[in-house]
């Protein structure tokens, strides 16, 4: 299935899922993010330490949109000093992570725990935001799975994350953002043609 196609089921799924789907060019990434978190009202950012968030410039074009950032100090080992972080990170109007792989048929995505703070990052804020590559989509929860077995990290701890987080009272009435974000918003990035620049980068 080409990677065009498994957007569009993603889109579908998501859907499904009350989440969004923007399919943005690398290049373009990082202002047409910082400009869907301002349209979602969103002006203090909590950034997981991702090597993909870095490479699309994330951290300068959200800076320059005028938003207030949260970034991991990388491990926290004091237990009141983590604490204090993760209320930092509580305050926050959206969470920024990637993930490992994302399921199209289920729009399900798998995050690495070994990432610093990327549990917290994800789980706290109202909003959660998503960011992979077109290739890292597969069709569905086997395939994520194997994606998961073939990394570095298959020996640490994972979540998979489907949808805004949602439960329903006794009356069966669904809600959403009781146990987490009630807002999920993914972005998949395109496959960078030969030459592209992201800008701030060196062409890859």
């Amino acid at each position: 299935m080409s990677g065009e196609s498994k957007a569009r089921e993603l889109r579908s799924a998501l859907e499904e899922l009350d989440a969004e789907l923007y399919l943005l060019d690398p290049e373009e990434a990082g202002s047409k993010i910082a400009k869907v978190l301002l349209e979602q009202g969103a002006r203090r950012i909590a950034l997981a330490s991702d090597p993909l968030l870095n490479e699309i410039g994330l951290e300068r074009s959200l800076r320059d949109s005028g938003l207030e950032l949260l970034i991991p100090p990388g491990p926290v080992t004091d237990p009141v000093a983590a604490a204090a972080w993760r209320s930092e990170i509580a305050e926050a109007d959206a969470g920024v992570t990637s993930a490992v792989a994302v399921a199209v048929e289920t729009g399900s995505a798998l995050l690495c725990a070994r990432v610093p703070d990327q549990r917290a990052v994800s789980l706290l804020p109202e909003i959660h935001m998503i960011i992979v590559r077109e290739e890292q989509l597969v069709q569905d929860i086997a395939e994520l799975m194997e994606s998961w077995k073939s990394t570095d990290d298959a020996d640490a701890s994972a979540v998979i994350v489907t949808g805004p987080s949602r439960t329903a009272d006794i009356e069966k009435e669904l809600v959403l953002g009781v146990h987490g974000p009630s807002r999920l918003i993914m972005v998949v990035l395109r496959r960078m043609k030969p030459g592209t620049k992201v800008p701030g980068h060196p062409s890859p």
